[in-house]
């Protein structure tokens, strides 16, 4: 597996990992922990270890390096954990559903406030897909997405 971490770079890429990032667990980490394995997988991370939120420039610096890696990812796993709304990955989730080229993961934890909205939106724009209340699943439908050219979770 290869692996990608705001704010450093890299030509090869193929999974972003979009999801909560402020006030929830590190959930990527495990992501990248169950995908060390994968060798020919490169994993796009936009966790950044030291990212200050107050700090206008290092937010338009990270929004910048998002929205280039969501556009050049092959495969976009989305997490909605518990503990947080996620307003960005409510944005990020919506414009991927109206891109058919882009491989979507789409899960939200059982207890995300917002699962009902993320399971019908994602309903209305892409049927084939479904929202998955178990972050483990999510991640066993790495593989089916990246080797196929077809949406699946």
């Amino acid at each position: 597996m290869n692996y990608i971490q705001s704010p450093h770079e890299d030509n090869n890429h193929y999974l972003f990992l979009a999801g909560g990032i402020s006030n929830c667990h590190d959930w990527q980490s495990l992501v990248v922990e169950s995908l060390q394995t994968y060798k020919n997988l490169t994993v796009i991370n936009p966790r950044h270890p030291d990212f200050d939120i107050n700090d206008p420039n290092l937010s338009k610096e990270q929004i910048e390096w998002e929205f280039k890696w969501l556009n050049r990812a092959d495969t976009i796993l989305f997490w909605f954990p518990g503990e947080a709304v996620c307003p960005i990955t409510l944005f990020e989730l919506g414009a991927a559903l109206t891109n058919n080229n882009k491989n979507l993961i789409v899960g939200a934890a059982w207890d995300y406030v917002r699962r009902f909205d993320v399971i019908y939106q994602t309903k209305l724009r892409r049927p084939d897909l479904q929202v998955d209340g178990s972050l483990y699943n999510i991640i066993n439908c790495v593989l089916p997405a990246y080797f196929s050219q077809r949406n699946i979770v």
